[in-house]
C-alpha cells in the first residue's frame, strides 16, 4: 500500500523532525541523560539516536559516558549488531547488570565472558567467565581470569559524534575482542594442558 501525501504534509514531517532534532539537542547541552530526554518526550530511544547521530558535540565524549551510551544503544536500538559471524566463529552480546556479556563460538571452542568498553574508564576490560574445548568436552569455569584488556585512550578512541561511537562498535570493538578471546585461548589451554600432566 502506497500513502500520498502532500507537500505541506511533507514539510509539517520534516519540520517536526528538525524541531526535535533541535531539543533533543538541548537537552543534551544541558547534560541530560538519554533516559530522562526519552521519559520526557516520549521519543522512543531509536529516533532519539538517529536525530543526534551527526550532532557534533563540539569536544570529546568522555569515557565514561562513552561506555553508557555504548550500553543504552545496545538495549535500546538496533544501531550496534550483536549478532556477528566473523570468519567460521559466531559471536553475540547482550547487556547484562550494566556489563556487555558476550557468547563466542567457533568450530574448536566456546568461551563466555564480559567485554565492556569504557568500563573503568578509557579501557576495555576483558573478563572469561567459561571456556570449553569442543572436541574433548573439557571446560573451565573455575580458574581466575587472566587480566585482559585493550587500552582506549588513543586519538582513534575520541568520539565527538554518536555516528563515531556506533561505528567504533561495528567495526573496532570485535578487533579488540578477537584479540583478548586469543589471549584468553592460549591461557586456557595451558591451564587444560598442566592437568593432564
Amino acid at each position: 500500500m502506497k500513502v500520498i501525501i502532500s507537500e505541506s504534509q511533507y514539510k509539517n514531517i520534516f519540520e517536526s523532525s528538525e524541531k526535535n532534532r533541535k531539543l533533543i539537542v538541548n537537552m543534551i547541552n544541558s547534560d541530560m541523560p538519554i533516559d530522562e530526554i526519552h521519559n520526557l518526550t516520549g521519543i522512543e530511544y531509536q529516533q532519539i539516536y538517529e536525530l543526534i547521530y551527526d550532532h557534533d558535540f563540539g569536544e570529546d565524549i568522555r569515557c565514561d559516558v562513552a561506555g553508557s551510551i555504548i550500553i543504552n544503544i545496545i538495549e535500546n536500538t538496533d544501531l550496534i549488531n550483536t549478532r556477528i559471524n566473523y570468519y567460521r566463529s559466531m559471536i553475540s552480546l547482550e547487556v547484562r547488570d550494566e556489563f556487555l556479556d558476550f557468547y563466542y563460538r567457533d568450530p574448536d571452542y566456546v568461551i563466555e565472558g564480559s567485554a565492556t568498553p569504557f568500563m573503568d574508564g578509557c579501557i576495555m576490560p576483558v573478563n572469561i567467565f567459561y571456556f570449553e574445548v569442543i572436541d574433548s568436552g573439557e571446560y573451565d569455569n573455575e580458574s581466575d581470569t587472566p587480566l585482559l584488556h585493550s587500552k582506549l585512550d588513543g586519538s582513534k578512541y575520541k568520539f565527538r559524534t554518536i555516528k563515531q561511537i556506533v561505528d567504533f562498535m561495528n567495526e573496532d570493538y570485535l578487533t579488540l575482542l578477537m584479540n583478548q578471546i586469543d589471549a584468553g585461548i592460549e591461557y586456557y589451554l595451558d591451564i587444560i594442558n598442566s592437568r593432564e600432566q
